[in-house]
Formats: structure tokens, C-alpha cells, sequence
């Protein structure tokens, strides 16, 4: 009998950690972008911040928001599509452990602790794939200065 149940809270557990459980994100793999904004970074969001953004090779520009940037590309439409944000100031935090500019490497590697890495990535970077979110991190000295955030590589 209790080797019945000790299989059962094993299947249990193994299917809630299966599921997204204890190392999932908080909602979702958009929580990302949704703690940025209240309605998430969206092409919306972009082309109403357009007014602002620099051109930074053709087609390519950025747009600077409240403590992150925008990197767009224009689309023939005159809208535009998100490409990758990045976080360049501390106040915006992801994960669990509530990690971002400013924690050290350490710190951020142990809040990612169970997620794939990011192979082939320059010395003073390193990054993990959460979900569909790529999410690299420069560092300076053992900490971390910029967080970006993409749908792939």
C-alpha cells in the first residue's frame, strides 16, 4: 500500500512540474512582455511610440520606452513588427526570483535554474530559452547591465 501511494504523489508531482508547475513563470511565456507594459509590448505599442524612434539600419529602428527599448522592423503597411525589447534599467524584474539589470550573474543563473541555455554567445553574455521567450543577458563585471527579450534567436 504504500508503495501505491508514494507512486501516485510521484506521478502527481511529475505531471504538475510537466504542466509548467513550480518552474514555470507566473502566467505565461508572455508575462515578459506584460510586465513591461499593462497590455504587453505589442506592434501597437510600438507604432503609437513611433514618433520617437531612431532609424538604425534600413528598415530596423528603435524606440525608446520607460526603462526598455523597442526594436522594430517597418512593414510595407506603415506599421511595424516587434523584433526584441531590451531592458536597460532595474526596475523591471522577471522570474520567480525576481531577477534583472543590476543582480549578478550568479543570482540570475540560479532563477533559471532547469531552463536550456542559450549556446554560442559572447563572453560577456549568457541566456536561456523559457517557453517561446529567448531572454539574454549582458553583464559587466559578474553583472547583469541589459536583458533582451525575443521570440527566438
Amino acid at each position: 500500500m504504500k508503495k501505491f501511494i508514494f507512486c501516485a504523489v510521484l506521478i502527481i508531482a511529475m505531471a504538475f512540474v510537466a504542466a509548467g508547475g513550480y518552474f514555470a513563470l507566473t502566467d505565461s511565456n508572455d508575462d515578459y512582455f506584460a510586465a513591461l507594459e499593462p497590455g504587453g509590448v505589442s506592434a501597437e505599442l510600438a507604432e503609437e511610440n513611433m514618433g520617437s524612434a531612431t532609424e538604425i539600419s534600413d528598415g530596423i529602428v528603435l524606440i525608446p520606452m520607460d526603462g526598455y527599448e523597442i526594436h522594430a522592423e517597418k512593414t510595407d503597411g506603415g506599421g511595424c513588427r516587434v523584433l526584441s525589447v531590451s531592458v536597460t534599467e532595474p526596475k523591471h524584474r522577471f522570474r520567480r526570483g525576481k531577477v534583472g539589470v543590476g543582480d549578478s550573474a550568479d543570482k540570475v543563473k540560479k532563477a533559471y535554474r532547469g531552463r536550456k541555455q542559450i549556446a554560442d554567445l559572447p563572453e560577456n553574455e549568457f541566456g536561456f530559452i523559457d517557453g517561446r521567450t529567448w531572454v539574454r543577458f549582458k553583464t559587466e563585471n559578474g553583472v547583469v547591465s541589459e536583458i533582451n527579450l525575443s521570440y527566438g534567436p
